[in-house]
């Protein structure tokens, strides 16, 4: 495993949006099920909470969600995953990451959308 992960302490049962630009250089995972994305595991890394898509390859700037739930704590650990699970080999860039408070329908109405531009300097 290669992740940067931060355990946090958020509003107890709620929902929240952990968004942040990913790229990637030649990322090859090879056995990682988690690569080159986030994601949000319950506090001590005792379960996913939820899991954005993987990036392998090479990828240009793209903009990632993930929307979970807090539990009844209010603790998660949000994590930068370059190879989890697994190893991998390549180059990964994170950017602008940010946990907010979010309504549960703004999490149907975001997975409509794609946005793959690249982050301002």
């Amino acid at each position: 495993d290669t992740a940067l992960g931060q355990e946090v302490t958020l509003k107890p049962l709620q929902w929240y949006r952990f968004t942040g630009w990913v790229r990637t250089r030649g990322l090859a995972p090879t056995d990682a099920t988690v690569f080159g994305t986030l994601q949000v595991q319950r506090a001590g890394a005792a379960g996913t909470l939820a899991s954005g898509a993987n990036h392998g390859g090479d990828t240009e700037w793209t903009n990632v969600v993930v929307y979970f739930q807090t539990p009844p704590d209010g603790r998660v650990r949000l994590w930068l995953f370059f190879a989890g699970f697994g190893k991998g080999t390549g180059t990964a860039w994170y950017y602008e990451l940010t946990s907010r408070p979010c309504k549960p329908s703004s999490r149907r109405a975001a997975r409509a959308s794609i946005i793959a531009s690249p982050p301002s300097p």
